[in-house]
C-alpha cells in the first residue's frame, strides 16, 4: 500500500502558492490586474523570538516598473522591527530581492502573535504598487516544562543510543531517565517511553517488539523518526506482537491537533518536515510496514491499546530542525504533555 507525497505540495510548489496567497496586490487606478506580484520563499509563520531573520522575496512586475521597498513587523499593533531598501529599483522582469530583521527577546513559553508586511511603492505615482502581509507565531526561546508535573508515574524513560535526542532534552530541562538496554523496554508498564531519533529497526531488531508490548501493558511509547527497518504491522495476519484496538494513519495536518498555530506543512530552513515516512506493504506473509525516505509513507502513526498504552511513530524531524525553529520543541513538549495527561487519566 503506497502513500504519495506527505499531506502537502511540493516544497517549491508549497512555497509558490503560499506566496500567492498572502500577497495582496493592487495598482494604483484600483483595477484588478497587479503591477508587481510578490512571491514569499520563507512562507513560514513561526519565528524564534530574540533572532534575525533574512527573508527572499521574488518580484513579478507585469510590464516595466520602478518602486521602493520597505518592511515592517508589528506586534499588538506596535512596530517593532522595520527596514527598507533605500534607492528604488527598476524591474523589466522577475528579480529577488532580501529583507532583514530582528525580533525583540520573549521570555520562555511565550508565544505572541504579529505580522510581517512588505510594501512596494511605485516611485511614478507614489502609490502602493503591491502589499504582502503574513501573519507571525513569535515564540520565546524554550518552551517552559512544568516539573511538578512530571511526577514518578510520568516518568520519562530514553532509549538513545546516539545522545542527540537526550541532549535536546537537557536543552529545554525535560527530566528523563536513560535506558541503556534495549530488552529492558518491555518491562516497563507505566510512564512514557522515549526511542530517540535515527535509530535503525535493523540494529536494534527487538526494539520494535520491546516497545510494542510495553505499549499492550499500559506505557506510552514515542518513537521518533527511525533511520531504517520495516516490521510486521500489529494487528495483521503474521504480526506475532499484541493487538492493538484501533489504529490511525496521519499526515502533516496532524501536527494542528497539538496547536493551531504550529507550521505544518513547510518548515525552515528547507522547508521539509518529515525526516521519513512509515510506507504499508502487502504479500503473501501479511502486511509490512516499511521505514522509507521522506515524502513518502505517513509521517505519523497511532496505535491505541485495551489497557489504555499508546504507541506513536512519529516521522517529523523534530531533532534533526531543533535549531531551525521553534515548531520541533514546542511540538515534541506538546506531544508528550498529551501523553502525560492520558496517563493521568488511566
Amino acid at each position: 500500500m503506497k502513500r504519495q507525497n506527505e499531506k502537502t505540495l511540493p516544497v517549491n510548489m508549497a512555497r509558490y502558492l503560499s506566496g500567492l496567497l498572502l500577497a495582496l496586490a493592487i495598482n494604483a487606478s484600483g483595477g484588478e490586474q497587479p503591477v508587481v506580484r510578490i512571491i514569499d520563499h520563507q512562507p513560514w509563520s513561526c519565528l524564534f523570538a530574540g533572532q534575525e531573520y533574512q527573508n527572499m522575496f521574488t518580484l513579478e512586475p507585469s510590464g516595466s516598473f520602478s518602486g521602493r521597498m520597505a518592511w515592517r513587523v508589528e506586534v499588538n499593533n506596535r512596530i517593532v522591527a522595520n527596514g527598507e531598501k533605500k534607492s528604488s529599483f527598476g524591474l523589466a522582469g522577475p528579480a529577488q530581492f532580501e529583507t532583514a530583521f530582528e525580533l525583540p527577546p520573549l521570555e520562555n513559553g511565550l508565544v505572541v502573535e504579529g505580522k510581517f508586511i512588505l510594501t512596494i511603492t511605485d516611485t511614478a505615482t507614489d502609490k502602493v504598487a503591491a502589499r504582502l502581509e503574513k501573519k507571525l507565531h513569535i515564540f520565546g526561546r524554550r518552551p517552559v516544562i512544568a516539573q511538578s508535573a512530571w511526577q514518578k508515574h510520568n516518568k520519562i524513560y530514553l532509549f538513545d543510543p546516539p545522545g542527540t535526542t537526550a541532549q535536546a532534552f537537557e536543552d529545554i530541562e525535560l527530566p528523563f531517565t536513560a535506558i541503556h538496554n534495549p530488552d529492558a523496554l518491555a518491562a516497563i508498564k507505566d510512564g512514557i517511553i522515549v526511542i530517540g531519533a535515527g535509530l535503525s529497526w535493523r540494529d536494534y531488531r527487538g526494539l520494535f517488539g520491546n516497545t510494542i508490548t510495553a505499549a499492550a501493558a499500559g506505557a506510552r511509547v514515542l518513537c521518533l523518526a527511525p533511520a531504517e527497518g520495516s516490521t510486521p504491522l500489529p494487528g495483521t495476519q503474521g504480526a506475532e506482537y499484541p493487538d492493538p484496538s484501533r489504529m490511525m494513519f496521519s499526515g502533516n495536518d496532524i501536527i494542528t491537533r497539538f496547536d493551531k498555530r504550529f507550521d505544518y506543512y513547510i518548515w525552515p530552513t528547507d522547508g521539509h518536515v518529515s525526516a521519513g515516512g512509515f510506507q504499508l506493504e502487502g504479500g503473501r506473509a501479511g502486511i509490512t510496514g516499511n521505514i522509507v525516505a521522506r515524502g513518502q509513507g505517513w509521517p505519523w502513526v497511532e496505535m491505541h491499546f485495551p489497557d489504555g498504552g499508546q504507541f506513536l511513530l512519529c516521522n517529523f524531524a523534530l531533532i534533526d530542525k531543533w535549531e531551525a525553529g521553534p515548531v520541533p520543541r514546542f511540538l515534541l513538549v506538546s506531544i508528550l504533555e498529551n501523553m502525560r495527561k492520558k496517563g493521568e487519566k488511566k
